[in-house]
């Protein structure tokens, strides 16, 4: 087993910086197989059959960044506390994989198809191509009032959203939209646009994995102030916020814990940006590694070994 990582920067931190704590999804190691269907620029023979002629390009293990795992999502996480009980959370997802399962794409003889005619195995999901192809079909053809494959996508992505979220908190219903473009660190932790498609005509690039299927979503969470910071149930948001106020603004420290779980085949950076009036002066975690953010650099591992980056108390 081995994870990515991102590359280290000479760059240093100045200033107030939100801190970004990448989490890496664990991938499968070893040498890839070539696809039994041909060469990867050509097209995808389930695709062509299935659905009414729409290329796609064949599905190769080399070209899958998490070869038998069932996802592939790399994303974007955006935690602005505007105040201590509250969170503005906004995310963007680039969608490689999915699983398959989840789609309707199930039982034996799914399964024989998928391998024989997109080399698609049991413990892979569906390539971005796949999706998009197959937007249009009904998740149970058996049942005309089943959602789509691109409705019960995005179904799924409010699902993931939302139980991700559960440990902070409760949170709004996420607002998701479909996006062309997404902002993600690339390997050496720079920001870099992805391109992003859920155009059919899109998929003849060479690689069924590309280009992803970008969402964009939106939620407001609300912090419990007992079990976030051990305050009495008895002191109100209000009086909590005056307080966190006065004490931080004073030079005092406040410490907390926010857990973070991610799902097999997921790659997520996470940035959370304190209040106004405040800044984070150490962050910490395990499983994944610290990278810092400021305008004009981008997204920077620091230069210290130990993964604890630290800014100055405001």
């Amino acid at each position: 087993m081995a994870e990515r990582h991102a590359k280290n920067s000479a760059r240093t931190m100045q200033g107030r910086l939100p801190v970004l704590l990448i989490v890496l999804f664990v991938f499968q190691a070893g040498l890839p197989m070539a696809s039994s269907e041909g060469s990867g620029l050509d097209d995808m023979e389930l695709c062509t059959d299935a659905f009414g002629g729409v290329v796609c390009d064949d599905r190769t293990n080399f070209d899958d960044g998490t070869d038998g795992i069932e996802s592939w999502v790399e994303g974007m996480y955006h935690f602005n506390m505007t105040s201590p009980t509250e969170m503005e959370f906004q995310a963007s997802w680039a969608i490689k994989e999915w699983d398959k399962g989840a789609l309707g794409f199930t039982g034996s003889l799914m399964e024989g198809i998928l391998q024989d005619k997109a080399n698609i195995g049991p413990n892979d999901g569906l390539p971005a191509d796949v999706l998009r192809a197959s937007f249009g079909n009904l998740t149970d053809e058996g049942d005309p009032s089943s959602p789509t494959v691109q409705e019960k996508l995005l179904s799924e992505v409010n699902g993931s959203v939302s139980s991700f979220l559960t440990s902070w908190g409760g949170s709004t219903t996420p607002q998701t939209n479909w996006s062309s473009e997404i902002f993600l660190p690339d390997d050496s932790g720079e920001e870099a646009r992805v391109e992003c498609s859920t155009d059919v005509n899109q998929n003849s690039d060479g690689n069924s994995f590309s280009p992803p299927i970008c969402i964009s979503t939106s939620v407001t969470i609300t912090l419990d102030a007992a079990s976030t910071y051990g305050t009495p149930a008895r002191v109100s948001e209000s009086n909590l916020n005056e307080a966190f106020e006065a004490l931080l603004v004073m030079g005092a420290e406040v410490s907390t814990q926010f857990s973070v779980n991610v799902e097999p085949g997921f790659k997520g950076t996470y940035a959370i940006q304190p209040p106004s009036y405040s800044t984070i002066t150490e962050a910490g975690g395990t499983g994944g590694s610290l990278v810092g953010h400021s305008e004009g650099l981008g997204y920077w591992k620091p230069d210290d070994d130990s993964g604890v980056q630290r800014d100055k108390q405001h």
